[in-house]
């Protein structure tokens, strides 16, 4: 008999879904909100040109980045750094592929109201220099 509750539980707990992880409850409130148009404002540090490094003011419309512009400015972000740009669906799921990664350090904070990654610490390998980066998201404005 004892056999046979164990492989009922064992099967049971096949059976049940695994709680979702912090990045996914966070990813599935972010899906919740369906917010496709807004702006945020975006800081980046890192050991990278200094394009990459000023504030930018980024505007999403329908789920697609509409602009990308310097918020020290106003000025346009050049094209080949406006194409880097994300939205915040992709930096969920860019966050998803550093977890699959394995970085040495990957620390993030979400917005409780909304799921989008506010601050991202990553530091792919603590024996490398400068490959440290650091994201902050704010000024996030959805257009409703």
């Amino acid at each position: 008999m004892k056999y046979f509750t164990v492989a009922v539980l064992a099967w049971l707990s096949a059976c049940s879904t695994p709680p979702l992880n912090v990045h996914q409850q966070n990813q599935a409130l972010w899906a919740q909100q369906r917010v496709s148009s807004y702006q945020y404002e975006i800081d980046v540090v890192c050991f990278c040109p200094i394009d990459f490094r000023r504030s930018k003011r980024i505007t999403v419309v329908d789920g697609e980045i509409a602009s990308a512009v310097f918020v020290d400015n106003n000025e346009p972000v050049p094209q080949a750094l406006a194409q880097q740009q994300k939205t915040i669906a992709q930096w969920l799921d860019d966050i998803a592929r550093m977890q699959a990664d394995g970085p040495a350090l990957l620390e993030i904070e979400y917005d409780t109201e909304f799921g989008y990654p506010r601050v991202i610490n990553s530091d792919y390998s603590i024996d490398i220099a400068d490959d440290e980066l650091q994201v902050t998201i704010h000024n996030f404005n959805p257009s409703r």
